[in-house]
């Protein structure tokens, strides 16, 4: 019976040869699955390099390289950086000069769908500012003549620097209150508009009633306007002569 027993457990003992074949048989899939992975691998950088990422910037003169060398802008340059140190990146450069974010809402549908990119790089907002700040600009004028206009017309029996004082109040209050509005969100431009009416109106003593330039009103706005043009001129002027070097 004992020798029966012995049997019985000699059965279920791995053998020298039974170890090795299972070791043999692990190795054989190793060497399968590596060969698998080696060869994924390899198809992973072929399709790398026919195939490469899409890289969208989509931006305003900025990126458009305006006024410049489309060579020496820095879309370019950035392209040129990556195909160097081997990045497996296409770079679409979708930037229009003098785009808006508006503008530019309008446009990123169509190019999502065409290009499918990978990553994109957004550079907007330069426009807007210069717009927002102009519009912004003017709304203060208006809320300083305005307040001007309240002081010297308007005569409601109150002490005169108290009355200025209420005056200014309840113009900056509807200043403040008109930042709301996306247009007239640039407070810094607002607030400018409405200390250079409110100061050139004191100091100049023109009559806010008055049908010519030297009204404060017309004054401010004219001014503001054609500073803004001269300043948009020279940033073109200094595109044409550096794209002239």
């Amino acid at each position: 019976m004992g020798s029966g027993v012995i049997r019985e457990r000699k059965g279920q003992c791995l053998t020298y040869s039974t170890i090795g074949f299972v070791i043999d048989a692990m190795k054989s899939i190793l060497i399968r699955l590596a060969a698998c992975l080696i060869f994924s691998q390899h198809l992973y950088l072929i399709e790398a390099e026919e195939e490469p990422y899409t890289l969208l910037v989509f931006g305003d003169s900025l990126s458009a390289s305006y006024g410049m060398n489309e060579d020496d802008g820095w879309v370019t340059l950035l392209a040129k950086r990556l195909q160097t140190e081997n990045w497996p990146y296409q770079v679409v450069n979708g930037s229009i000069s003098g785009e808006t974010t508006t503008g530019g809402l309008l446009r990123l549908p169509a190019m999502l769908d065409a290009y499918h990119p990978d990553l994109v790089i957004l550079e907007l907002g330069g426009n807007d500012g210069l717009r927002n700040s102009v519009i912004a600009n003017i709304w203060g004028v208006v809320c300083g003549f305005i307040a001007l206009l309240l002081i010297t017309q308007v005569n409601l029996g109150i002490p005169g620097v108290l009355w200025a004082s209420i005056a200014v109040a309840i113009c900056a209050f509807v200043l403040v209150i008109g930042a709301k509005v996306e247009a007239l969100a640039a407070i810094p431009a607002a607030v400018y508009g409405y200390a250079a009416v409110a100061g050139y109106g004191l100091l100049s003593g023109a009559s806010p009633t008055d049908v010519n330039f030297a009204n404060p009103l017309i004054c401010a706005v004219v001014s503001i306007v054609i500073g803004n043009i001269f300043g948009i001129a020279s940033e073109k002027l200094a595109g044409v002569m550096k794209s002239g070097e």
